[in-house]
């Protein structure tokens, strides 16, 4: 009997009969090979619906849905009375498939101890204890480690940008010192208030000044550039 489990976060919308899969079935009328498989699409269940059915396969859909991490550890909590109940054999079935769910979840080289405590600990209760402590240690060590990486981060930005904005101070003040050699050579002295103006002008002010150094007939045309 073919069962799809579907646990993705849209809503299944292929057909559950295999011949509507096919291009032009109609043509094939009753000849057409055909079947139907059952649909278990796990997010649709409520957490209520699955709670109430109290076996192993409602308890696997409960913490296969798709939810937040502190959820998961909640619905364990939720479920250790009815896993308590289950026989070795279910037990074991169970274990095998939570880890599935709980290691995919979790970075590569925090999964070996978490796989250690679902195998180790017998008893339900303790399992969960253990595995919560241990969890939330890793998520509060994965915090710092980001929020170290960040601070790294952002430090080699500002160096970064600092470097850059002071290139870009240097290469503005080289611009400015040739701009004020060719209005000494075309001028002679070049009055102290635009020395000023053009040690506090930007690179395209400065540009805009050398590309039309030709046409300033007189000092006072560089107001309409140094505004």
């Amino acid at each position: 009997m073919p069962i799809v489990l579907y646990n993705g976060d849209h809503k299944w919308t292929a057909k559950t009969s295999y011949k509507e899969t096919l291009n032009s079935y109609e043509t094939f009328g009753e000849y057409a090979v055909d079947f139907k498989y059952i649909l278990v699409d796990v997010n649709r269940y409520t957490k209520e619906e699955l709670l109430k059915l109290e076996n192993l396969i409602a308890s696997v859909f409960l913490l296969e849905q798709k939810v937040e991490f502190e959820e998961i550890m909640k619905r364990l909590k939720e479920l250790s009375e009815i896993l308590n109940n289950l026989d070795k054999d279910e037990i074991l079935l169970f274990k095998a498939w939570f880890k599935k769910i709980l290691l995919a979840r979790l970075p590569e080289e925090e999964r070996e101890n978490i796989e250690r405590i679902i195998d180790e600990n017998k008893e339900v209760k303790i399992m969960i204890s253990n595995l919560e402590k241990t969890i939330l240690q890793e998520m509060k060590e994965r915090e710092k480690r980001g929020i170290k990486k960040g601070i790294k981060k952002g430090i080699e930005k500002g160096i970064e940008k600092g470097i850059e904005k002071g290139i870009e101070k240097g290469m503005e003040k080289g611009i400015g010192v040739t701009v004020i050699k060719l209005l000494e050579k075309k001028f002679g002295n070049v009055p102290e208030e635009y020395v000023k103006k053009i040690d506090g002008a930007n690179r395209e002010t400065l540009m805009d000044i050398v590309d039309n150094i030709f046409d300033i007939d007189k000092i006072e045309d560089l107001d309409k550039f140094l505004k």
